[in-house]
């Protein structure tokens, strides 16, 4: 694969890869999301995909394609992090937005029932300093694992506590139209 995410400056480049194995028309196909950096510089922030060959994990299959782009181009409105994944029919993308050193930054996420199409997907904000009244500031930088519960899996996410950031964990289950939420374990 090209480090190059396409209409970039030379010295930027991409970050957060996520792989994600998905399932269309009852094949199994490895996915990779990733973002592109470089909001420091009057460039905006976006989250691409690519289709690796399951064979290689190496060679993409047809072009990247740019899933969602920051509304700003400042690091207060960077998204980065992406991790996909599928319930159901539905595909959820989760991402941070903001940027990490403040209390603003949150975890939101998308969901749609075309992997390639996000622009108009239904989206919200899943976990920021109010949730639930924890006192976490900006929990962000979330990722997506299984577990051995059915119907659920776990997040895991960090956020300042005291000003230390620390790693956290709740449950992740979603609604039958691919809403995600979150619980405590």
């Amino acid at each position: 694969m090209s480090p190059d995410p396409g209409d970039r400056q030379g010295g930027e480049g991409a970050i957060d890869a996520d792989p994600a194995f998905v399932t269309r028309d009852d094949q199994t196909e490895l996915f990779l999301v990733c973002k592109t950096q470089a909001p420091s510089n009057g460039q905006y922030s976006t989250i691409r995909m690519v289709r690796p060959a399951d064979d290689d994990g190496a060679t993409v299959l047809g072009d990247r394609h740019q899933l969602l782009r920051s509304a700003s181009d400042t690091f207060a409105d960077t998204i980065e992090g992406p991790s996909l994944v599928q319930t159901g029919s539905w595909f959820v993308l989760f991402v941070s937005h903001g940027d990490f050193q403040d209390c603003g930054y949150s975890t939101r996420w998308y969901k749609s029932q075309a992997i390639w199409s996000w622009n108009q997907s239904p989206n919200g904000t899943l976990l920021d300093s109010s949730t639930n009244g924890w006192g976490l500031c900006g929990p962000g930088g979330a990722d997506v694992s299984g577990s051995k519960v059915a119907g659920q899996d776990r997040l895991f996410f960090a956020a300042q506590v005291n000003g230390t950031r620390e790693v956290y964990s709740l449950v992740l289950t979603y609604g039958s139209d691919g809403t995600p939420s979150v619980s405590l374990p």
